[in-house]
């Protein structure tokens, strides 16, 4: 994994501090993530530390790539949502529920990288189609919806002649 997203928040006092991140499409690229195709997206993350636990806030905005669902054609997926993530000191790594997560007391860092993947896949619709998801009035393009719509054509198949005399025998 990259280092791009580790916050290191051993040395801070404790209190809120504030870090800004720029996602792009090496995240998804990372994760194998086939769905997007690029990403222009900002992220804040307001860290409240305190002895016991770290309480970060996510605020993530801006634009994803996606495949539109109906023409196949690149669209762009306007996002914007918040989330919060709870991190206890315990004695190993573990992740206790969707939003609690355990590191151990001798860590100085923690990996975003992975909940900020999670957060933004879980927040991508899962139906992602031109015009009709929200903020995006970009349309489909028209002759693959053309193509679409039209009735198909009936291929006639050709046989082998072998095969053929098969269907004359009773049985």
């Amino acid at each position: 994994m990259s280092k791009k997203y580790v916050l290191k928040f051993s040395g801070l006092s404790n209190g809120i501090h504030e870090f800004e991140y720029a996602i792009n499409k090496d995240l998804f690229e990372e994760f194998d993530c086939e769905e997007v195709l690029g990403a222009d997206l900002s992220m804040k993350v307001n860290l409240d530390k305190s002895e016991r636990q770290l309480i970060l806030d996510f605020h993530i905005q801006g634009v994803l790539q996606v495949i539109c669902d109906r023409c196949g054609e690149e669209m762009d997926l306007n996002m914007e949502f918040e989330r919060r993530l709870y991190v206890e000191f315990g004695e190993e790594f573990e992740e206790q529920d969707v939003d609690l997560y355990v590191i151990p007391f001798n860590e100085y860092s923690l990996d975003l990288s992975p909940f900020v993947y999670e957060y933004v896949t879980l927040e991508r619709p899962m139906r992602c189609v031109h015009g009709e998801t929200e903020g995006n009035n970009q349309e489909c393009n028209k002759e693959i919806i053309e193509i679409l719509e039209s009735p198909m054509e009936e291929v006639e198949k050709e046989t082998d002649s072998r095969w053929d005399a098969l269907k004359n025998l009773k049985f």
